[in-house]
Order: structure tokens, then C-alpha cells, then sequence
């Protein structure tokens, strides 16, 4: 069962959408509470792969390790 869901039009082609939010290590990128976000596990994303992000959570910093439960290049991805 997905947390939440989120839809937002980006003038950018799918693909290239798609590659930046099911990484979590771009996270940084685009989320202001995530100070550190990093691959634990070796090779490509795939459903298994594990990742140790870090974010600010009342003023202190929480890490958190995730792993991707789902993943469908390109269409689908769950944390």
C-alpha cells in the first residue's frame, strides 16, 4: 500500500521525470528536508535495492533506510 501520492505537471518527457523521482539519492535535488540520501546496495534500482536517507525532522537530524518494494522502469516506483 503506497504512503501518498503525488501529481504534478513537469514540462520535461516522462523518461526523464521518472529517472529523477525514483532516485532517491536526487532527493536533495527537489525535497528541502533531506539534508543526505545514499545507495546502500550495489547495481541499478530494482525492487531490493536499499537506501539510507537523512532528513531534518523538528529541527533534528533523522536518518531512515528505504527499500524499494515495487519497480516498473520508467512507470512506477515504490519506497
Amino acid at each position: 500500500m503506497s504512503g501518498f501520492q503525488f501529481s504534478e505537471h513537469i514540462a520535461r518527457p516522462p523518461r526523464e521525470v521518472f529517472a529523477v523521482i525514483s532516485d532517491p539519492t536526487r532527493a536533495t535535488e527537489f525535497l528541502d528536508n533531506i539534508t543526505a540520501s545514499e545507495k546502500l546496495t550495489d547495481g541499478t534500482i530494482a525492487v531490493g535495492t536499499v537506501f539510507r536517507e537523512t532528513r531534518m525532522v523538528s529541527g533534528k537530524e533523522a536518518s531512515a533506510d528505504l527499500l524499494v518494494a515495487a519497480y516498473e522502469p520508467d512507470t512506477h516506483v515504490s519506497i
